[in-house]
Parts: structure tokens; sequence; C-alpha cells
């Protein structure tokens, strides 16, 4: 989450970034310190000497094969955690998905409601999760399951690619539950924000939170506003999905500190993100 490095900037941080070595380097003059590391190397992990205060964990896979997807997601968080805990790191933040509930039978997402595996990804991050709360109250570790997240870099998530459509002209884009009134998105910058203010306080006691924005709007409204701002001339077919939509309840993650945005507020952020990037 490199919008995070602004605000620990401003509270005089220092930040130090990793990147896979085979990978795509960050952009320069974000981070203090740029270290090269394959975090399922656990030879790697000599790398990090400084004394950190606190760990956020962004990496994953999220798709690709099984055994991909479970060494980058799951097994490299177990790694991650045992330099930490060998270091006397503190604090580590970790950045999950609702992915993790899997298949979801009631209309209102919360902490507790039960997890029911359904792709790989999910249970990774859901191990992930655990492997964390093993660790507690040693280290003081908090997972945020994210929504769809919306930025100058979205992408993967329905809406991004309803937009994605749009800015293409396609003839027509389906689209399901047209008046359900839905708050699953949350801006990076709001996302940014709460993983700082985990980093500075986090829980006593390790906990997995759902966030999101507040006052859910309909799915139809949200589809006006991307209609509008893409200039779409194409068709909108809207039908009813065979599996009930849900909202989210972050009432948990509100007591840890966290301050959303409306779903309307989202939407627009998003909207200036679009037309100034």
């Amino acid at each position: 989450q490199t919008c995070a490095l602004p605000i620990f900037r401003n509270e005089g941080i220092r930040v130090d970034g990793t990147y896979r070595p085979n990978g795509n380097l960050p952009l320069p003059g974000l981070f203090d310190d740029l270290i090269p590391l394959d975090l399922t190397k656990r030879g790697n992990y000599s790398l990090l000497k400084a004394p950190y205060d606190a760990v956020v964990h962004v990496a994953s896979l999220a798709e690709g094969r099984t055994t991909d997807i479970l060494e980058c997601t799951a097994l490299s968080t177990a790694l991650l955690l045992e330099k930490v805990q060998e270091s006397g790191i503190p604090v580590f933040v970790h950045v999950s998905s609702m992915a993790v509930y899997g298949a979801i039978t009631t209309d209102l997402v919360d902490t507790d409601t039960p997890i029911r595996h359904t792709t790989t990804f999910g249970a990774s991050k859901w191990a992930a999760e655990c492997f964390i709360g093993a660790h507690s109250p040693q280290i003081h570790g908090v997972s945020v399951r994210t929504p769809a997240i919306v930025g100058k870099r979205s992408h993967r998530h329905f809406l991004a690619r309803t937009l994605q459509a749009m800015n293409q002209q396609a003839s027509e884009i389906e689209l399901l539950n047209p008046d359900f009134g839905s708050n699953n998105l949350i801006h990076e910058d709001t996302l940014a924000e709460f993983l700082v203010h985990l980093a500075m306080h986090p829980p006593a006691t390790f906990c997995a939170v759902p966030v999101s924005s507040t006052a859910p709007m309909t799915l139809r409204d949200i589809v006006k506003r991307l209609t509008h701002v893409s200039g779409y001339t194409g068709r909108v077919i809207w039908s009813r999905s065979q599996i009930p939509p849900f909202a989210i309840n972050p009432d948990r993650a509100l007591q840890l500190g966290f301050k959303p945005l409306t779903m309307a507020e989202t939407v627009d952020r998003w909207i200036f993100d679009i037309c100034n990037s």
C-alpha cells in the first residue's frame, strides 16, 4: 500500500519496502530503503536487518497455480512471522481479503460470520490469519479483510472491469442486482490511513476485521455515475443473481479506529482519481 507512505512520512517515520527480485520495482524515491526479498525463501530474510517497529504485510498472489498461491500467500506469511518474532518486532499488520469467508449465506457480514472456504486464495489468506493469531500476544497482530479496493490502480474486481468495458464502449454489459444497497467498496487512501493507524495503535490481541464504506448505495446508482464519467453509450443489462448479495458490517474495525467514507464519497473519490490519472 504505497498510499500509506505519505502518512508515515508526515509522522516522521522511516519506511523501508521489499520487492521480489524478479518482479516489478516500485517507483524510485517511494521508500527510504528498498530491499530485494523473495518472501517464499527463508534464507532471504537475513536481508531484513533494521530494528523495525512494525511490519505492514500486503504481498500475496491471488491468481495462478494452487501451489503458487499457497506458497506466496500463506507460507510466506509464516516465514515472515518467524523473522518478525526472531527480530523482536512487536506489530504485524496484515492486509487480508473478504475472500476468506468463501460461500456467504447471510445478508450482512461481520467479524464473526462463519467461514466456508471456496477458493485457494481465500483459504490461503485465512491460513495467513491463523499464523498471525498463533503468535499473539507476543506479536500484536491484526488482519484487515478488504472488499473491492478502488483508486488509481483499480483492477480485477467487477466494478473496475465494468468501468473498463465502458471505456472500451462495449455494446452490452451484463450486471447483477441493480437495487441492492452495496457498501462492498473501499478507497485505497481510506485503507492506507487505517493501516498506518493500526501500525501505531495495534490491538492488544489478534483480530481479523472486515472494512467497508458506510451508507450503502444501490448498484444501479453506482453504475449511473460510472456511465456518466466514461461517456458510455452502450446497453446495461440487469438481472438477479442466484446467490444473494451481502453488505459488510465494519463495526469491529470502527472500534479499532477505522474512519470510513460513505459509498458516495468513495465512488466520487474514485471518479476523481480516474479523471486526474
